[in-house]
């Protein structure tokens, strides 16, 4: 899923750069694709929980809304 998401993302990109980069010119593309990474950064660091120090069964319990 993982590769997927990856290539689908990359021929977006490469699909719709030059035409961003006529309508909207350096800063503008910059700033857009800019913002993108920020609204998905913060989307992930609410919905994507912390694995560190923590164990495979308290993972496991926590995906699937079991509390201990």
């Amino acid at each position: 899923m993982a590769t997927i998401g990856n290539w689908g993302a990359n021929f977006v990109f490469t699909v719709s750069f030059l035409t961003l980069l006529a309508w909207l010119n350096n800063v503008g593309t910059f700033l857009l694709f800019g913002g993108l990474a920020v609204v998905a950064f913060l989307y992930f660091f609410k919905k994507v929980p912390e694995t560190k120090g923590r164990t495979l069964d308290e993972i496991e319990r926590d995906m699937a809304g079991v509390s201990s």
